[in-house]
């Protein structure tokens, strides 16, 4: 999946789990489907820096 991919998908996402939560549905399961979207991001992420 490329990062433009991820990002639209993210989006899409992003917008059921708003709905989602209005409505007070199935907010663990939501939770564990957003870990693992971002688990499977492709975009590097920062990491801490070591000295």
């Amino acid at each position: 999946m490329t990062s433009l991919e991820w990002i639209e998908l993210y989006m899409a996402f992003a917008a059921f789990q708003a709905q989602a939560e209005k409505r007070g549905l199935y907010a663990e399961e939501i939770k564990k489907i957003e870990d693992d979207l971002f688990d499977h991001c492709p975009i590097p992420q920062p990491q801490p820096m070591e000295v």
